[in-house]
């Protein structure tokens, strides 16, 4: 089965979002994407409004839910983007630490990405804009989520949004989220879940993997799963219903030990 094979599914996914942010090959699953997407999940309008006005580079979003709310960052919060992509959430981090915080202190968002091309897309893009908040810094860093080139108890939060299902190994993820996070740090989750466990058959298609669907738990198996990885009691923070058998959800728990 592929879900043994985990480089091979880590392989596949990295290949296949490669390829589609270059434009070179069409979604296999019928996908909601772009600036309608993050209307739907919530973002806010004045940052959509404000990204399309500076001509952000929507193809390239694909987000399962919205991470960022208002108690679960800290102006001054040292945030690692895993599996940023083209930096979305980074984006409603720095537009709430600017407009609606008003915070003397900003953040510190480190985007790490494995695929190099939409790194330098973000790169890009940023370069375009005339100025940032002088109290906000982005960096950006390619780099394997499994083997993070950071030191121990590095960040206050770790934030993963459409990452988190694509890795077969939940537990050796974990074990490396975990050791970058400091002690009582935030990891926040947004992803696909499954009402029921999913058939073996589904976990054998590699593009599933991409689109976080083979990949997707049940809250009991992830919840558990954080349990065992040193991470506590787990917050739901939104739900929302794809079909009767998948939803997206946004949960955020702390490292406890």
């Amino acid at each position: 089965m592929l879900e043994k094979n985990s480089r091979k599914v880590v392989e596949h996914v990295k290949s296949y979002y490669r390829e589609l942010y270059r434009g070179k090959i069409n979604p296999t699953v019928k996908v909601c994407s772009g600036s309608v997407l993050a209307r739907r999940l919530g973002y806010s309008l004045e940052l959509l409004d404000w990204l399309t006005d500076h001509d952000f580079p929507w193809d390239y979003i694909h987000p399962c839910g919205n991470p960022v709310r208002k108690g679960l960052f800290e102006p001054g919060d040292f945030v690692l983007n895993l599996g940023c992509g083209i930096g979305l959430d980074a984006c409603a981090l720095m537009f709430e630490a600017t407009e609606e915080l008003k915070a003397e202190v900003g953040y510190v968002v480190v985007n790490v990405d494995v695929v190099s091309e939409v790194l330098e897309r973000a790169c890009r893009w940023v370069a375009s804009l005339r100025e940032l908040p002088d109290d906000f810094t982005l960096l950006w860093v390619c780099a394997d989520a499994l083997k993070l080139p950071f030191t121990h108890e590095t960040f206050d939060v770790v934030l993963m949004n459409g990452v988190f299902n694509v890795f077969p190994d939940k537990k050796l993820l974990l074990e490396e989220l975990r050791r970058v996070i400091k002690k009582g740090g935030r990891l926040v989750i947004a992803d696909i879940f499954v009402s029921t466990s999913l058939p073996d058959y589904v976990k054998t298609e590699p593009d599933a993997w991409a689109w976080c669907i083979a990949g997707a738990l049940t809250e009991e198996e992830f919840f558990e799963l954080l349990r065992s990885s040193g991470f506590g009691p787990c917050r739901g923070l939104d739900k929302e219903a794809i079909d009767d058998a998948f939803y997206r959800g946004v949960f955020a728990a702390e490292r406890v030990s």
